[in-house]
């Protein structure tokens, strides 16, 4: 999985530096992209380089869960079509949506706690000004995913 993710969202591997370099490449989404997203115009892509989580946010922010959706619909097509098979097959058991958006989301709680810990004072004083706004934060249920928007992203709002 991480290699697929290495592959659309760029970040070092070297622990001294990852956070910098994660709040230097995915800064927090801006109020204009937050409100295009909630109108449906900026929708997590899987591009290479244009995927991107909000790290700024928690992983139940509405744009953090649509990203996860998206990342899990493309990893698990990739291993549909014989992707990633050079370090074997992967189990059927982690194969299943569920598992593969919980593994997901637990690097993603390891890649924020690195990039809140190489925040600057500035940015932690206005962190603590705006509070913690959020557009949307989900409880800890898992979700299922709907199908594609006619935009062709998907958004994930049913419980299982």
């Amino acid at each position: 999985m991480r290699a697929h993710l290495n592959k659309y969202m760029e970040h070092g591997h070297d622990r001294e530096t990852l956070g910098q370099e994660l709040r230097q490449r995915y800064p927090p989404l801006t109020d204009a992209q937050l409100k295009a997203f909630q109108e449906e115009k900026y929708l997590p892509v899987m591009e290479p380089k244009k995927f991107r989580f909000d790290f700024s946010q928690l992983a139940g922010h509405l744009f953090n869960v649509c990203a996860r959706d998206t990342f899990v619909t493309s990893f698990l097509a990739a291993i549909k079509n014989g992707g990633y098979t050079r370090w074997g097959n992967l189990p059927e058991e982690h194969r299943r949506e569920d598992v593969v958006a919980q593994t997901l989301m637990t690097h993603f709680e390891y890649l924020r706690k690195e990039y809140r810990a190489h925040r600057t004072e500035a940015q932690q004083d206005a962190q603590a000004q705006a509070g913690t706004v959020n557009v949307y934060i989900r409880s800890q249920t898992p979700y299922t995913l709907t199908p594609p928007s006619p935009s062709g992203q998907q958004r994930s709002r049913k419980p299982l």
